[in-house]
């Protein structure tokens, strides 16, 4: 385990899942991500972004450049999203409370997302043109992200074998910024943000 000074808590490390829903007055500034000098439409923390932007680079200059497909959302833009894929279970067949409680593991209901933060963003390899699926992991850049993330502040928040603990499927693509000692801790002891509290409930 790392030092004990690693478990500190800071302005990025704020839980947010079901249990845990954003306040209602929660506000983030936020600016256009610059990916490799390209200013795209997708917003992150103004006192994050530097840290992706320098992640985003330094994949790219090792040879996997990479391709946002979200950042920061509105609470508004949540529940389309969660009520879209709602309905997509209702339309196979499933019964309201069944729809709403498989759509949960895929998209976080409104007021329960990270995104919502402005300090998660999904991505995945450039050239990529499907849904954000679970096999983006057998790429190399997933493998570069992985292995690397931490040095700029960022945890592959959903990992593979941890959905009990975070109540959300794997998920490759997803990775949150909650400052460079913090994602080391949990990236080098094979935690999750949710074990994290508890280790500072315990430790810190």
């Amino acid at each position: 385990m790392m030092e004990s000074n690693c478990l500190q808590p800071n302005d990025f490390t704020l839980l947010v899942n079901r249990d845990n829903p954003l306040s209602e007055d929660y506000q983030v500034q936020t600016r256009k991500i610059v990916n490799n000098g390209v200013t795209t439409d997708y917003m992150f923390d103004v006192r994050a972004v530097e840290h992706l932007e320098a992640m985003l680079k330094d994949a790219a200059d090792a040879g996997y450049p990479i391709l946002i497909r979200s950042a920061h959302r509105t609470i508004n833009y949540q529940k389309m999203l969660y009520t879209n894929k709602v309905n997509r279970y209702l339309n196979r067949g499933y019964s309201q409370r069944a729809a709403e409680s498989e759509a949960a593991k895929w998209v976080a209901v409104p007021g329960t997302s990270e995104h919502n933060l402005g300090i998660v963003v999904d991505i995945v390899n450039q050239g990529y043109t499907g849904e954000l699926e679970q096999y983006f992991e057998e790429s190399d850049h997933f493998k570069w992200l992985v292995e690397n993330c931490a040095d700029y502040g960022f945890i592959l928040r959903y990992p593979k074998t941890k959905e009990a603990v975070t109540g959300i499927v794997y998920e490759p693509w997803h990775y949150r910024y909650v400052g460079e000692e913090v994602a080391h801790y949990i990236m080098d002891n094979d935690l999750t943000l949710e074990e994290y509290w508890e280790d500072v409930k315990t430790n810190g």
